[in-house]
């Protein structure tokens, strides 16, 4: 039987369009795996890992900031044209385009300002800071919003980040759909009137950072947020926007010491230690944010009851940072087969076969 916590992972990993549309890309890794399963059958497409895919991507996995292969092997598979084709017709280039979408969207690009992300030099003003703007712009977090949210929450970057992601929902939400579905998607525009006019973090009600935990948790629950939810054009999981924009916050407030980008190859250094966060893998801040979350529940414990974002956060730490859905590709795979035995595209038996893996893996933490 199924455990609760596996259940909740595959009800979290909602489907995501399989084409693209004018304003956001398609999930590519859902393509690849069904593509996989037409051309090898299923035992084989859901044969591989994580740690097998990010090798054939990246030239040092180990490496927090690994560069990407020029030409994986994955592209040289005899189904990759014909599934780029499909998915991005109108591109000049489908092949590259279709690389270029898996890689961001399985977290292994980087947000070097003028390499990754033009930052030109008004846009960094706006951010305080090149290496601030390149990762906020990659995160698609306006700057009012990013300066709210961070005068709102003061030091704790890690709350501060995923309001501002929530906020930035948020708007995107109200900018997208009609005022008549307000109502039946939960958008409250009065949440973000409040929030963006407040000039002290008591004047936030609980409610509406109640509320706002509740836009963070939908998103982080997808794995790729559609469009019109508020998710970015280019699919970057919300996992990694809520980092960069915490790894922008602390670009934002300055070092000490030296400037933190060198040529020097680093790891991941402790918590509350900087980073050279643009320089390194959507992943590898990721990790950074995590043990930065877990850190500043023990710098800065709640004197009085925690707030309902608060409250989300400390529970999205142990299970959705672990458990987002491409961060382990063997949790997204069983949710995929899911939806393909939904769809009739498989049997139960091959569905059957990325679930010994996921549970294995979910046992880990139980």
């Amino acid at each position: 039987m199924m455990s609760i916590l596996r259940l909740a992972v595959l009800a979290c990993l909602i489907p995501f369009p399989a084409l693209a549309s004018e304003t956001q890309d398609p999930e590519i890794y859902a393509a690849i795996v069904s593509h996989r399963i037409e051309h090898s059958g299923a035992a084989e497409a859901f044969n591989g890992s994580t740690h097998a895919f990010l090798d054939d991507l990246l030239v040092t996995p180990a490496s927090p900031f690994s560069d990407l292969k020029a030409e994986p092997s994955i592209v040289r598979s005899p189904w990759w044209k014909t599934m780029s084709d499909k998915l991005f017709p109108q591109a000049d280039d489908p092949e590259a385009r279709a690389l270029r979408a898996l890689q961001l969207q399985t977290g292994v690009t980087k947000a070097r300002p003028g390499v990754d992300y033009p930052v030109e030099p008004h846009v960094a003003a706006l951010y305080r800071g090149a290496y601030p703007a390149a990762q906020a712009i990659k995160a698609g977090v306006d700057p009012d919003i990013f300066w709210q949210a961070r005068m709102l929450n003061g030091s704790q970057f890690a709350e501060a980040a995923g309001e501002a992601v929530a906020l930035q929902i948020l708007r995107d939400q109200m900018k997208r759909n009609d005022t008549s579905a307000y109502t039946a998607m939960a958008i409250r525009p009065e949440v973000l009137a409040r929030y963006m006019s407040a000039h002290n973090p008591d004047y936030v009600s609980d409610e509406d950072r109640h509320y706002l935990g509740g836009v963070l948790r939908g998103a982080l629950s997808s794995r790729l947020p559609a469009y019109a939810s508020g998710g970015l054009p280019s699919g970057l999981p919300t996992i990694y926007r809520v980092a960069r924009i915490a790894a922008a916050y602390s670009d934002a407030a300055g070092y000490a010491n030296a400037p933190t980008c060198t040529a020097a190859d680093l790891p991941i250094p402790e918590p509350g230690m900087p980073f050279c966060f643009a320089a390194a893998t959507d992943r590898s801040v990721r990790s950074w944010y995590h043990r930065e979350i877990l850190w500043q529940e023990v710098k800065h414990p709640q004197a009085k009851q925690a707030t309902g974002f608060e409250k989300l956060v400390q529970l999205l730490s142990p299970a959705l940072f672990l458990f987002d859905g491409i961060a382990l590709l063997e949790l997204a795979e069983e949710a995929i087969a899911s939806e393909l035995l939904a769809d009739e595209a498989i049997v139960e038996e091959e569905a059957a076969l990325t679930a010994e893996r996921a549970e294995n893996i979910t046992c880990r933490i139980r």
